[in-house]
């Protein structure tokens, strides 16, 4: 008797979407009718942001990823470069602390840093938590520490930098792009936005209100305020405000963005707060209350640690000139104690010197020659832990002129060649008037075209708006030399939705 012999076969299932994969594999006989499950499952992929910007159809540029991880790179390098100096100097003065192992067990050459390899540390060694670290900072401002405990104080003032942005108070103030619009004068723009700092001279109430009009607290009205303020060259200014509280700090200074909208018959000016991300509010925090308490990074991070010994310290964003202050303090407390850091020997600051600038270039030369002239504070506070690396020379990229082949062009943004660009720019102007006429010979009306070129006063009052205006769009320029706009004239030179260049370099000094 004959039997038919069926055979079983496997089949493998996927279904592939856009961020997630499922899989499934079936055994199945000659006629495809599955029989048995042997095994399923899914993958989702995440995407996040990509995955919105993929649905909506935007590219991803890759460069700038590409961009961002050789950031991270470059950055970790220089900070193992200056690592690895500062671990040669402090072994150099006897300050390497006992927990650091080499894989080498000594220092590679001086053009070979790179290699150098710190082991792990030793398990069941004793460490310094948070606490303890600050411990011994707070105690290195007043008091005697020990060689290796400074160099532990060293090696963390190294690693955590602060930020080198933002010291300056004259940062604050800033002028906002100004819109292309028509200006009162050459001299005044229709919009102006800063943010300064105003002395409140009086605060009354105007009797209007404003509503409210979206968030949390939609449908709520406010009162307006007259609010009266001076700068710091006495200068008044009288605008409207909603903000509240503000009779409280009458004769006192307070931050505040000022909006000054210009039209043809008056000038309206407003207050408001300014806009600042969260980190820049608490940083700015942090350095009031730096200021206030006469504290030391370490100091107020020691007495929130005492506090609650879970804070995190790389919450705070404190500047770098913080802790630079901090440095100095330290230094100077423990040269008391210490002769050779105040005084150190010319030969083992050589040996120092010659280690972390190993080149024979006039660079590298004059680097080692500022470090011995300064001494050791200097050549481990500015040229290792605070080094910053000068930005390199630009000039190569500034092209040769077409006429003088051996002489470099004037750089675009040199005011030299911007004022060159505004007088060529107005230069190729001029104006088509296009005017009709009967012909006998064709006996119809023809056109005819006459070209007018500008006046010399036209010429100086489009280059005086370029001196304080960065572009000077089509609408300004043709009233300017009183184009007609019956369609019987055309401005040549400038299109309709192009925009002239002005003085960038200049405005931007004058600002």
């Amino acid at each position: 008797q004959n039997r038919k012999i069926r055979h079983m076969k496997k089949i493998l299932g996927l279904d592939l979407g856009t961020n997630s994969i499922g899989w499934a594999v079936v055994e199945a006989d000659d006629d495809n009718n599955p029989s048995k499950i042997i095994g399923m499952g899914s993958r989702i992929i995440p995407m996040g942001s990509d995955k919105i910007d993929y649905e909506k159809g935007a590219t991803i540029t890759k460069n700038a990823d590409r961009r961002q991880k050789r950031s991270i790179r470059r950055m970790s390098k220089r900070y193992k470069l200056r690592r690895n100096k500062l671990l040669f100097a402090l072994s150099e003065l006897g300050m390497l602390p006992d927990i650091f192992q080499f894989k080498n067990e000594c220092f590679p050459e001086a053009n070979k840093l790179q290699e150098l390899e710190l082991l792990p540390i030793k398990k069941k060694t004793e460490q310094l938590d948070s606490l303890q670290h600050y411990k011994l900072r707070c105690k290195a401002l007043n008091e005697k520490i020990d060689l290796k405990e400074l160099g532990t104080i060293l090696y963390k003032l190294n690693s955590l930098r602060g930020y080198a942005g933002g010291g300056n108070d004259d940062e604050n103030t800033k002028n906002k792009k100004v819109e292309d619009e028509e200006v009162e004068s050459s001299e005044k723009k229709k919009f102006e936005t800063r943010i300064q700092k105003f002395k409140i001279i009086s605060v009354n109430d105007s009797g209007e209100t404003f509503t409210i009009k979206g968030g949390k607290n939609k449908g709520q009205t406010l009162p307006i305020y007259t609010l009266t303020v001076i700068d710091d060259d006495e200068k008044e200014y009288i605008g409207n405000t909603i903000l509240q509280g503000l009779k409280d700090k009458v004769d006192s200074e307070i931050e505040l963005e000022i909006k000054i909208r210009r039209t043809k018959k008056n000038e309206i000016t407003s207050f408001g707060l300014p806009q600042k991300t969260d980190w820049k509010k608490q940083m700015e925090e942090t350095e009031k209350l730096l200021r206030e308490k006469k504290y030391y990074p370490c100091q107020l991070a020691y007495e929130e640690l005492l506090a609650n010994k879970w804070h995190k310290i790389r919450n705070r964003v404190i500047l770098r000139q913080q802790y630079e202050r901090e440095f100095d303090a330290v230094w100077n407390q423990q040269s008391n104690y210490y002769d050779f850091l105040s005084n150190c020997p010319i030969e083992k600051l050589n040996t120092i010197l010659n280690y972390i600038f190993p080149g024979n270039s006039d660079t590298q030369n004059e680097l080692r020659n500022i470090g011995l002239q300064n001494g050791l504070k200097y050549v481990i506070k500015e040229q290792i832990i605070y080094y910053q690396r000068p930005l390199k020379s630009q000039t190569d990229l500034i092209g040769k002129c077409q006429f003088e082949k051996e002489e470099q062009v004037v750089a675009t943004s040199h005011p030299i060649f911007q004022e060159f660009r505004c007088w060529d720019q107005i230069n190729r102007l001029f104006v088509t008037s296009k005017q009709s006429k009967w012909s006998e010979r064709k006996n119809k009306e023809i056109y005819q075209y006459e070209n007018r070129f500008l006046t010399d006063e036209q010429k100086i009052n489009i280059y005086n708006r370029l001196k304080i205006q960065k572009e000077l769009g089509f609408n300004e320029v043709a009233k300017i030399v009183q184009l007609k706009n019956d369609g019987s004239e055309y401005l040549n030179g400038l299109n309709v939705k192009s925009k002239l260049k002005g003085c960038d370099t200049i405005i931007s000094i004058s600002r």
